[in-house]
């Protein structure tokens, strides 16, 4: 669940920018169509509605999607939250996924390390010896 949930914020932001690009786009086709010229109006208008779609539905699966990165979950303040993220982050057991992305807003989404897999794995197996 939590890769999915960072996985669609990378993609909403590029459809974002592609939405952007298209737009664009498009009103420099209106302008070649109010010249009289050929143009690509109607491509770039289904492009755009597409482009909005493709958003919406990522934006629904993300908000129907449990992030693991919200203090809300844990019933903590952010600044309590922060506080834990970055006690984990300096024993090597996460790290912030906006160091991957230049996407991704920093102290929104952790990733672990394989240290981190490793630890929860050992305590896992610890507690099934018990």
């Amino acid at each position: 669940m939590w890769p999915n949930s960072i996985s669609l914020k990378v993609q909403i932001l590029e459809l974002e920018r592609e939405l952007l690009d298209n737009r664009q786009m498009l009103q420099k086709e209106r302008e070649m169509s109010k010249k009289g010229y050929a143009n690509n109006v109607p491509t770039f208008e289904k492009r755009i509605r597409s482009t909005q779609r493709a958003i919406s539905s990522k934006q629904k699966a993300l908000r129907d999607n449990v992030n693991p990165s919200d203090p809300r979950r844990y019933e903590l303040a952010r600044e309590d939250f922060l506080i834990e993220i970055h006690d984990l982050i300096s024993k090597g057991l996460v790290f912030d996924q906006a160091i991957t992305s230049d996407l991704l807003k920093p102290n929104e989404n952790y990733g672990l390390t394989k240290l981190g897999r490793d630890y929860i794995k050992y305590v896992k197996e610890s507690n099934e010896e018990i």
